[in-house]
């Protein structure tokens, strides 16, 4: 199977184009007052009100180069899993030199390419990511069975002690 999809096969359709409002957590900011516009329920900044577009940023052509700057400490490989789970397609590209073919060890410049209508997928996938790295226990939840939230370290419901998902046969005994 793994011979059969590659990185590259598109599994999905684009979840985002941009223009959605609520304004997902793209990990964009307001460039008059760097507020972040996460949330945003038109094209203003909640802070200061200045008119933003969110597709300003948002690659042209066919396919778009993943800049370093916004991979942050990421490693190719971490990358590479984020995007395989998010079912996100990408090309990865490795230029090699002389010192690498021979053998030497050197590091091969290493760049990841996703499809430029993937672009806004790609700035959540990334921004789920490092708020997943910066709190491990998780966003917190709101109970299927019941709708009370509950803060992510739980894994029952404090009120009807259902799982997260009732997919989860988590539940506790007492």
């Amino acid at each position: 199977m793994s011979e059969l999809v590659q990185p590259w096969t598109r599994l999905r359709d684009p979840q985002f184009t941009g223009r959605e409002l609520p304004l997902p957590d793209f990990g964009l900011v307001c460039g008059e007052c760097e507020a972040p516009l996460a949330g945003a329920t038109e094209l203003q900044c909640p802070d200061c009100r200045t008119p933003f577009d969110p597709c300003d940023g948002a690659p042209t052509g066919q396919w778009y180069k993943i800049p370093s700057a916004l991979l942050g400490e990421l490693p190719p490989q971490a990358v590479e899993i984020i995007l395989a789970e998010e079912f996100i397609p990408y090309v990865r590209r490795e230029r090699r030199d002389l010192s690498r073919i021979l053998g030497v060890d050197a590091l091969a410049d290493v760049r990841i390419e996703v499809p430029g209508e993937f672009y806004f997928d790609l700035l959540a996938a990334l921004c789920r990511h490092e708020r997943t790295a910066a709190d491990p226990a998780g966003p917190d939840w709101t109970c299927p069975n019941c709708h009370e939230a509950n803060p992510a370290t739980f894994k029952i419901c404090w009120q009807c002690q259902m799982p997260p998902s009732p997919s989860i046969p988590d539940r506790v005994d007492e």
